[in-house]
């Protein structure tokens, strides 16, 4: 088979370790070791919906300053990654077609991404592909937008089945691709004879949708009771193959039963496919709401105020420079 060019469109840098960007990175190291060229491409500057003039420019002159410094100390999304010696990656201003590099597969990963890729005039709409990891109605992007996005020409691939069914409600096919496990990786190390039985590890998000609440309340309840809650919803394959699950996960706690390793692989799959099949919907025209955590996060503002007097500030002692590196900078890239 030729060896074909995979362009992967990535939002922004990801300085620190994001879980979409590592299922990006995955697939672009097991397309790599099949034999495809892949290009990662990362912009300084990506346009968002409903922005006043001041925030604008603002944005502007902030990814102005971080394309430059990009480009002078440069970055890699292997400083938290392993990726594969052959990937390529770019630093880019802009998603814009001429700036980013020639390939026979372009990839767009977030509703931000998909725009450009959309008003690409010099590939087919068969080559251009819409990876949807989530519904993603926060920031910027309202809804609309986003259900806007999932009509644009391209083939549209999701990681759950309630996303294909988001595309599938705009009149647009979409294919269904769970997240892989990686069983080398994820593997049992420590005998659960020798785990602390009271000490219990989850990764947390403050994102709803994420269902952290949801891993607390299961700890409140015994098999006999999640079983019953599962009852009322007449699902009759699904609870025998739970059933099962949870008769093992008994046994193990309490008889100290080993089970073999196809066992584990099947209990994993039943856990996964119930999962994907009964998660809740969430409203689309509802945005999530701030939790306590959120509210923690947003402390810095004044921080991110003060910053963004400084630039405004510098923007207008250099407003000569500026002018002209602008004009510079729109006349190579518009």
């Amino acid at each position: 088979m030729p060896t074909r060019r995979i362009a992967f469109l990535l939002p922004r840098s990801g300085v620190t370790p994001i879980g979409g960007y590592k299922v990006v990175y995955e697939y672009a190291n097991r397309l790599a070791a099949d034999g495809y060229e892949v290009e990662l491409v990362y912009p300084a500057y990506v346009a968002r919906f409903q922005q006043s003039l001041l925030v604008t420019c603002l944005k502007w002159s902030k990814s102005l300053i971080t394309f430059l410094y990009r480009k002078w100390k440069g970055y890699s999304g292997r400083q938290w990654f392993p990726l594969h010696e052959r990937i390529k990656e770019h630093w880019v201003w802009s998603l814009v077609e001429k700036c980013v590099p020639l390939a026979d597969v372009y990839i767009a990963t977030a509703v931000q991404t998909s725009r450009y890729l959309e008003r690409y005039v010099g590939i087919l709409p068969e080559r251009k592909y819409y990876f949807i990891q989530g519904f993603e109605n926060w920031g910027s992007n309202t809804s609309e937008h986003v259900m806007e996005s999932y009509r644009y020409p391209m083939r549209k691939i999701a990681i759950a089945r309630w996303l294909v069914e988001r595309v599938e409600s705009c009149g647009e096919s979409c294919a269904l691709i769970y997240n892989g496990f990686d069983f080398d990786y994820f593997k049992r190390e420590i005998p659960c004879s020798d785990r602390d039985k009271f000490r219990i590890a989850m990764m947390y998000h403050a994102l709803e949708t994420k269902g952290c609440a949801d891993g607390f309340n299961a700890l409140e309840m015994t098999s006999s009771e999640i079983i019953d809650k599962l009852l009322q919803m007449n699902d009759k394959d699904a609870i025998s193959d739970l059933r099962s699950l949870f008769q093992t996960a008994d046994l193990v706690k309490f008889a100290k039963h080993s089970p073999l390793m196809n066992e584990n692989d099947a209990n994993l799959i039943s856990a996964i496919d119930f999962i994907n099949e009964t998660k809740e919907k969430e409203d689309e025209n509802v945005k999530p709401q701030p939790t306590e955590i959120t509210i923690i996060e947003k402390r810095p503002l004044r921080t991110k105020i003060l910053l963004g007097i400084g630039i405004a500030a510098l923007a207008a002692a250099l407003i000569g420079s500026l002018i002209y590196i602008g004009s510079e900078l729109y006349n190579y890239f518009a």
